[in-house]
């Protein structure tokens, strides 16, 4: 009798490998498919990505004015320096988000906001960009540049910020 249930077991085992592999191959050609980046139009910008100039104002007014704005909507500060602010969004990223972003130390993955910020000849020009961060705040961090997917959004954001100044 458990000779019979062994051969049984073994031959289940055999029968299911080759689905198991299709299986597995199935989910790494959707999981690959999934990740490839769409072709989004370039913005109308210098640089083809959310950016603004802000007429007659200095950098530190700009600076502060998003940093304001950030905070105003619930967003975490994770760095700020002279030239650069990024805030932590608060996101929910979704279970399939989350699975295709994830790592073996199993960390949620963060999506941060990074605002660029350089004096010019008669203003400041701001860059924006999203990332989505892997293993945040850990050795292994790993970052994914997706402002492609929200550069429309992030565009208005930033000819918002203009208007707060008047221009």
């Amino acid at each position: 009798m458990t000779q019979d249930m062994t051969s049984t077991f073994l031959f289940s085992e055999i029968s299911l490998a080759p689905i198991r592999r299709l299986l597995i191959l199935s989910l790494a050609f959707l999981t690959a498919a999934c990740q490839t980046p769409q072709q989004q139009p370039r913005l109308p910008t210098l640089s083809g990505n959310p950016e603004i100039v802000v007429p007659n104002v200095s950098r530190r007014a700009v600076i502060d004015k998003i940093v304001a704005a950030k905070l105003e909507l619930g967003m975490q500060l994770r760095s700020a320096s002279d030239f650069e602010v990024a805030f932590r969004a608060n996101f929910d990223p979704g279970f399939v988000f989350s699975l295709l972003n994830s790592s073996p130390i199993g960390t949620k993955p963060e999506v941060r906001l990074v605002y660029s910020i350089v004096e010019v000849l008669g203003g400041v020009r701001v860059f924006s960009r999203a990332e989505v961060i892997t293993n945040p705040g850990s050795t292994l961090e790993r970052v994914t540049d997706v402002t492609h997917r929200l550069a429309a959004q992030m565009q208005a954001e930033l000819a918002e910020l203009r208007a707060g100044f008047g221009g």
